[in-house]
């Protein structure tokens, strides 16, 4: 299905899959669930590059640091 969504299919298999699907429920169900991740997914924020991503493990080890002194 995400052939389909992406144009990716020869003109055959997408003729045999939309007729599947305007008998077939469950895989109309099916490729709506994908259409709506794939929406959500287009406006989430991009992924962070590895310069820009927190140091979790220094900032853990400086917090237990600190307690310790404590």
């Amino acid at each position: 299905m995400s052939a389909y969504l992406d144009g990716e299919l020869p003109r055959r298999r997408r003729a045999r899959l939309e007729r599947h699907l305007r008998e077939c429920p469950e895989c109309r169900g099916m490729l709506g669930a994908l259409r709506r991740m794939l929406a959500l997914l287009k406006h989430t924020a991009p992924a962070a590059t590895r310069d820009e991503m927190p140091d979790i493990p220094s900032a853990v080890r400086a917090r237990l640091h600190e307690h310790g002194r404590h």
